[in-house]
């Protein structure tokens, strides 16, 4: 859609310059400049292209320029008569300022400011969606279906939880206020009895923070049979000390595993905290895990880094768009919990920033004391289950 509407507009509107914006450069030059050329090609439209100004020269006498806004030098000095921008909710309102106002050219028979993105309750809802000047399509992606991958929509279904189900496959805006996981955590059916499954290995998410760090221990279940469901994940155990650097903290969770009979192999990071320097050991906190004999798995993919892209997956867990749990927390660490950093609470207590009126919405929870135990519940989901609504960088 955005590669016609960005030829469509250049067909309009000759003689003058449009400009092409996506979140990252690779998306602009792989997904939407070879369709754009494509067009323009089929209409008798195209001149050529200089790659390395990011220019698209029209035989009309006009050109598009395009860019991406995670860089901001590549819209430095562009001046457009139009402008179509792809995945605006990944954009800083920043970067959606500065391209905006570049579309001050002269000339332009049809200059229009275009933008398709999924809808997200960020600043572009503050933008869009509360203005009467601002013209908003919806349009459900269940009407593309014929022609995407059959099953693709159950599959959707069953990995997306049924909130962002609606924002993916309907388009529509999504309240992103109060609890984080309130429609789809439950007491009733995420706490139960689980039993540590010997023989399979248990993981384990670290927020290796000084003040407040939090490690939980999960079992990863490819079958389940106590909850009779595929690709299960037991939150068996957890770690919520407090001023434990990783010098301290290291013997707690090797003393935790001993005492458990856990086998751990692997243990999820972000990946800045794994590359930031232990205050005792001055070395990175990977390269001291890796030490003491653990597998640190971590991505540098901004999708897997997104918080909400990470929370999506959870919440996903949690209870899909399809009616399936497959996340599950033992009921001991809802009877040791003594504060809102122990999962069993955090999970409950993990909320949104109340929008406020004439206030852009904040994109993120609130950080507070339940959000490193939520961190490290996400660093482990995200790894082990991508995030399938993401635009993946290639």
């Amino acid at each position: 859609m955005l590669a016609f509407a960005a030829f469509r507009l250049a067909w309009l509107n000759p003689g003058v310059t449009g400009l092409v914006v996506s979140h990252i450069l690779s998306h602009v030059r792989t997904e939407i400049v070879p369709r754009i050329i494509a067009l323009l090609r089929e209409s008798g439209l195209y001149a050529g292209e200089t790659r390395m100004d990011r220019v698209i020269h029209l035989t009309h006498g006009g050109s598009i320029s395009y860019g991406s806004s995670d860089r901001p030098d590549s819209l430095d000095g562009k001046n457009a008569a139009w402008i179509c921008g792809d995945e605006l909710r990944y954009w800083p309102r920043s970067s959606y300022d500065k391209a905006t106002a570049r579309v001050r050219q002269r000339g332009a028979r049809y200059p229009m400011q275009a933008f398709t993105t999924t809808p997200e309750m960020n600043w572009i809802y503050d933008e869009f969606a509360d203005r009467s000047d601002r013209t908003v399509i919806h349009a459900s992606t269940i009407e593309n279906k014929a022609n995407l991958q059959p099953g693709y929509y159950e599959r959707l279904k069953s990995t997306l939880s049924e909130a962002t189900y609606q924002q993916y496959a309907e388009g529509r805006w999504i309240s992103s206020s109060g609890s984080v996981y309130g429609s789809e955590y439950s007491e009733e059916h995420t706490i139960d009895d689980l039993l540590h499954v010997r023989g399979e290995p248990v993981i384990i998410g670290m927020d290796p923070g000084v003040q407040a760090p939090a490690v939980l221990f999960c079992q990863r279940l490819h079958y389940c049979q106590q909850h009779q469901a595929r690709d299960c994940l037991h939150i068996l155990d957890e770690l919520v000390p407090d001023d434990t650097p990783l010098s301290r903290m290291l013997p707690l969770v090797l003393d935790k595993a001993e005492r458990r009979g856990f086998d751990v192999e692997t243990i999820y990071l972000d990946p800045f905290g794994g590359n930031s320097r232990d205050q005792v050991y001055g070395v990175r906190v990977s390269e001291v895990l890796e030490q003491a004999g653990f597998q640190v798995e971590f991505s540098y993919d901004p999708n897997d880094t997104s918080i909400l892209n990470g929370i999506e997956v959870v919440r996903s867990r949690l209870l899909s768009a399809d009616g399936q749990r497959r996340l599950y927390i033992d009921r001991s660490l809802v009877k040791s919990a003594r504060s809102s950093r122990n999962v069993a609470r955090a999970i409950a207590g993990y909320r949104w920033p109340e929008r406020k009126p004439g206030q852009n919405t904040k994109s993120n929870p609130i950080h507070d004391e339940t959000s490193h135990i939520m961190d490290a519940l996400r660093y482990i989901c995200v790894n082990l289950y991508p995030f399938e609504g993401a635009v993946r960088v290639m």
